[in-house]
């Protein structure tokens, strides 16, 4: 488009921008948006800009300095809807600076399937993984079902927590591999092994629910725990 010098993207978060020191939060914005010059800025999780003070500066150096870069720079500001809502709507001076929105959409729970596929491939775990990938496949319909529910929490964090759920299931393949050979080998993972972490994410992410005395606690259990009103054979998600 024209826009910036080259198509080159930084990726921070809110993390890099900060310490646990004002004086040196500055430094540390400042460099990040100077690594930036004439590229493309991606802030992760900037809904926790003015979380605390640290993270107050670091909003400030943005309000400060991100007008006398508009000509060399793009930056976006990413995290969920509500939040990033929520606090542009507190920081009108922030808000100026932020005119554009560009909402995603939720992946689909087969999407997410076939993202989670793909980064256990890139993780060297061999297929084929038809419950991840074949709709016919009875066990695909199951960890289907498990996406929509995991899906249904407010913390479900997308393809961060597929990301989440390729490294146990790759640390679960890896664990169960016989040691008894001079080679090692081929490392693959079973629908029990895969499904066994679905279901830890799903106690996991319960269990913080109530943990937080969430509100939503009172009324996602129940929906999650309708009863089943088919059979279904094979790997099961129990809820």
């Amino acid at each position: 488009m024209g826009v910036l010098k080259t198509a080159a993207m930084v990726e921070c978060s809110v993390s890099d921008l900060v310490t646990t020191s004002v004086s040196h939060t500055s430094i540390r914005t400042r460099s990040q948006l100077e690594r930036a010059r004439g590229k493309l800025l991606y802030v992760e999780d900037a809904h926790r800009l003015g979380d605390n003070e640290y993270t107050l500066q670091a909003m400030d150096e943005l309000i400060y300095l991100l007008p006398k870069l508009s000509q060399d720079m793009v930056v976006v500001l990413a995290g969920p809807s509500q939040d990033l809502d929520h606090l542009l709507a507190n920081r009108p001076r922030l808000a100026s600076l932020f005119q554009e929105e560009i909402p995603f959409r939720n992946p689909t729970p087969r999407e997410c399937l076939r993202l989670l596929d793909r980064r256990l491939e890139e993780e060297g775990v061999r297929g084929p993984r038809l419950y991840l990938t074949d709709p016919r496949e009875v066990t695909h319909r199951e960890f289907t079902r498990a996406i929509q529910i995991l899906s249904m929490f407010p913390c479900w964090g997308n393809a961060r927590d597929i990301g989440l759920l390729a490294r146990w299931m790759v640390s679960v393949a890896v664990k169960d591999l016989p040691l008894d050979g001079t080679t090692l080998p081929e490392v693959r993972l079973t629908d029990e092994q895969a499904m066994a972490c679905m279901i830890k994410l799903f106690n996991l992410k319960r269990d913080r629910l109530r943990f937080n005395q969430d509100p939503k606690a009172r009324t996602l259990p129940r929906i999650l725990s309708q009863p089943r009103t088919t059979e279904r054979g094979g790997v099961r998600f129990p809820v």
